[in-house]
């Protein structure tokens, strides 16, 4: 607000519920937040999609062999113990993307970080699907796992800093 807006709402412009005349400086920065945090946040519930189909990918990614390990085997050439190492070297990668995330948050910068976890989890779904070795699948779903990993703690984090932080507070994605 500017102060020729204030004068304004004082001179009868009207705000039924404050006269902003007889406030300080000070109190009008505290009604300016209050307002900010108040205000219904229509701009948050794209967003909030958007970060919330981040998460089920990351998710799907997790989980999508579970139900086909017995093919994986067949494809890979060994046995369904072995492709059941798949899901280990994910959970083990995600667990280490996870804890990882905040050095690189800090690094590239939270969009920047987005941007680099879905290239490296679409590349790395890619080589797992051209993988012919048990190896290579191995490789592909560990680097599926760290890029899951940072991208949950990601859309976490982006999640609490747009709802619980306030729009001047706020500072945008480097």
């Amino acid at each position: 607000m500017t102060p020729g807006t204030i004068v304004a709402i004082a001179l009868g412009s009207g705000h039924p519920m404050h006269n902003y005349a007889s406030m300080s400086a000070s109190s009008l920065a505290e009604n300016r937040r209050a307002s900010a945090i108040s205000q219904p946040k229509v701009a948050l519930v794209p967003m909030t999609i958007g970060v919330g189909l981040g998460l089920g990918l990351g998710s799907f990614a997790g989980g999508a062999l579970q139900s086909i390990y017995p093919y994986v085997a067949g494809t890979l050439a060994t046995s369904s113990d072995h492709a059941l190492w798949t899901l280990t070297y994910f959970l083990v990668h995600w667990a280490l993307g996870i804890a990882l995330m905040p050095w690189f948050s800090r690094k590239f910068g939270l969009k920047r970080l987005f941007i680099l976890c879905v290239i490296m989890l679409a590349s790395s779904s890619a080589l797992a699907i051209i993988a012919k070795s048990l190896m290579l699948m191995l490789v592909a779903r560990g680097a599926q796992g760290i890029s899951a990993g940072i991208w949950c703690r990601h859309c976490c984090s982006v999640i609490t800093r747009s709802i619980c932080t306030p729009s001047p507070q706020r500072s945008g994605a480097t």
